[in-house]
């Protein structure tokens, strides 16, 4: 059963004073709560203006009584924080070094929002990270122990959108499940709603765990790590050693669900130094509690394999999806959910939005929408659970990611490549300085599905699988995917 960690530890806001550096989503779920609990908080942002729904929730926070400030000096800042008792980091905030030194020599306690969130959450925490397909496993997790009779918050790193009718989402059956509302993020959005006896299910990223030093899941799911973030974490010892903080403090009666295929998932479980009791996937290894052989997936049950499921009944393609049904089955399983409903939900459960999402068959192309690739392994991925002849839309923002492993696994079925975004010059010189041949600059997705209207075959597969984040061109990733859907039917559904 789950270890009841989490149950208030005394933690109390009342009276305090909190700085929350981030005007947006995080940072505003973040000072709702502290100024609905007594503290004060002053909200700063480094832009010079907002709109929109920001401004519309920024103007009710200081109707609340909250203080926000766009664009202050370094000077102002440093002053904020010699005053403050604490600084809320929202995720994409990098602290400048100077600053930091400031909150050392003030006292004042640097955390994130889901550190403030889950010192106040009064109910245990499961939290699944890794480079890439966290949001599938925490939505199938959410779905296992809504399926076992417990009641469950889906919060964290899942989602962007304020907008409940933009908001991506996942299927079971025909029935979409929004990121918002109900299962919205962030945590902080979430914590008034939540409960003791209830359980979180929280996806949560390198960003957030930064800045979350005694964030205590008492179930930690590790499902793989990849080259991603490196601008943001330095190197791959940076980026290891940030996954490693979900499992540090972890203990006795807690419980780490590791892919054990995957040789720096377990330095990072040694790197952070936890202790909890290890339960492990494979794809291969027999001896795991959870593994894949001959079509059949098996979960151990009083150390015996029983039956999972038969791979053909999982409806999402490639063995990263086993991987991912597998550790969230585990961690189901950990909290005591039952082997039946695992099955029956695992049988219904038809995947998330922009993760090899079908869009449709125009004139024989069947086109998929996998705009969540972000990085190159995951476009990796995406591309070995397809067998007919792909043409692959990639590129956007620049992040500094290695194409290298792409380039060198660049199946015999990809039989052309569009590129688009910030990234479109580097990647096509460094494909033709490979000798790969079969590509064409768009430059954007209008231009990509031009080409594939005037140059695609019955049977093909068009495949935006990025391999990049959205930012060049995009607000977000759903927004890419969205943008993709509606730009597909109106040009190829009169093709």
């Amino acid at each position: 059963m789950l270890n009841e960690v989490g149950k208030k530890n005394g933690y109390s806001i009342k009276g305090k004073r909190f700085i929350v550096y981030g005007a947006a989503r995080s940072g505003f779920a973040a000072a709702g709560v502290i100024l609905r609990r007594g503290g004060t908080a002053i909200i700063i942002d480094d832009a010079s203006k907002m709109s929109g729904e920001r401004k519309r929730i920024a103007g009710e926070l200081i109707a609340d009584g909250g203080i926000i400030l766009l664009g202050p000096s370094l000077e102002t800042k440093r002053e904020l924080l010699r005053d403050a008792d604490t600084l809320i980091l929202s995720p994409g905030v990098q602290l400048a070094d100077e600053l930091r030194e400031v909150s050392a020599g003030s006292g004042c306690e640097i955390m994130g929002e889901l550190g403030l969130a889950a010192r106040l959450c009064p109910c245990p925490i499961i939290a699944i990270s890794g480079s890439n397909g966290k949001t599938t496993t925490v939505s199938l997790l959410f779905e296992f122990l809504k399926a076992a009779g417990f009641r469950t918050h889906l919060v964290g790193n899942v989602g962007s959108s304020y907008d409940a009718a933009d908001a991506s989402g996942y299927f079971i059956g025909e029935k979409k499940v929004l990121f918002a509302g109900e299962v919205g993020v962030p945590f902080c959005e979430r914590l008034d709603a939540i409960n003791q006896g209830d359980i979180v299910v929280a996806e949560v990223s390198s960003y957030q765990l930064e800045s979350a030093a005694d964030f205590h899941p008492g179930i930690a799911v590790l499902l793989n790590i990849v080259e991603d973030h490196l601008a943001r974490h330095g190197d791959m010892d940076g980026y290891i050693a940030a996954k490693g903080r979900m499992m540090a403090n972890q203990g006795t009666g807690d419980t780490t669900v590791l892919n054990v295929d995957d040789p720096l998932v377990m330095e990072a479980y040694k790197v952070g130094g936890g202790s909890g009791d290890i339960i492990s996937f494979s794809l291969h290894d027999e001896n795991a509690d959870a593994y894949s052989r001959d079509g059949i997936v098996y979960i151990k049950v009083d150390d015996d394999p029983a039956l999972l499921l038969k791979r053909e009944e999982f409806s999402l393609p490639g063995d990263h999806n086993i991987e991912n049904l597998m550790a969230a089955a585990l961690a189901a399983r950990a909290a005591g959910a039952g082997l039946d409903g695992i099955r029956r939900v695992a049988r219904e459960f038809r995947g998330v939005e922009h993760r090899i999402e079908w869009v449709g068959e125009f004139n024989g192309v069947n086109v998929y929408n996998d705009s969540k690739a972000t990085n190159p392994d995951s476009t990796i991925k995406a591309l070995a659970a397809f067998d007919q002849p792909v043409v692959l839309i990639l590129g956007g923002y620049e992040k500094g990611s290695d194409f290298t492993p792409l380039y060198e696994i660049l199946p015999d079925n990809v039989r052309h490549m569009l590129i688009i975004g910030s990234t479109s010059e580097r990647l096509d010189h460094e494909l033709g300085a490979r000798g790969i041949g079969n590509r064409t600059v768009a430059g954007d997705l209008a231009a990509a599905l031009d080409w594939i209207k005037s140059n695609g075959t019955s049977g093909d597969i068009l495949l935006l699988s990025p391999a990049s984040a959205s930012f060049d061109q995009y607000e977000s990733y759903e927004e890419r995917g969205r943008v993709f859907k509606k730009l597909t039917k109106e040009k190829l559904a009169g093709k």
